[in-house]
């Protein structure tokens, strides 16, 4: 998942810079009070193996999942200088339990959501917003977990940081079934 944070804050602040600083807007978007870029992309993914501690009634299993992501960029420009960047990354993939260590091998599916907002003045001051939610479910032991965070972070005029809200939560549950 840090790779994931990483990318977006990444494509965000780069979408950002080249959006704020390059856009010109065509005859027609000049008389108009914003400027909007929007991308869409479907991206195949390899996560990095998730520990799910409660899996097989809380011994423990290591998932690799794999599938697809769908990557979407939003940019707008406005007239008196605001800027918002919206990056979303929903995904869906499948794995299995790794067998490598002697567990069970069974089949899991993750389902998530990130989102990164990055939205002020160029270039400042601006606020940065980050949510992630993300389930993990599987079918023979029932296994659910389910992680939310959300960010959110104010740059002022000097630069200086303010942690506006920080909030992580995680449920893991499973049953044995026989």
């Amino acid at each position: 998942m840090r790779g994931r944070l990483k990318w977006l804050a990444i494509a965000l602040g780069v979408v950002a810079m080249v959006f704020a600083g390059n856009v010109q807007p065509t005859p027609a978007q000049a008389n108009s009070s914003a400027s909007t870029l929007v991308t869409n992309d479907i991206q195949p993914i390899s996560m990095e193996p998730v520990w799910v501690p409660c899996a097989l009634g809380g011994a423990g299993e290591m998932v690799e999942l794999a599938g697809d992501q769908r990557v979407r960029v939003e940019a707008k420009s406005y007239r008196n200088g605001m800027y918002r960047t919206k990056v979303r990354v929903r995904y869906d993939v499948t794995g299995y339990g790794n067998v490598s260590y002697g567990l069970t091998g069974e089949t899991y599916r993750a389902r998530g959501e990130e989102m990164a907002i990055e939205q002020g003045f160029s270039p400042l001051p601006v606020t940065l917003t980050y949510l992630s939610q993300y389930r993990l479910n599987s079918r023979l032991s029932r296994t659910k977990l389910t992680a939310f965070t959300r960010n959110v972070q104010y740059i002022d005029l000097a630069g200086d940081v303010t942690v506006i809200s920080s909030v992580y939560k995680l449920s893991c549950t499973s049953m044995l079934v026989r």
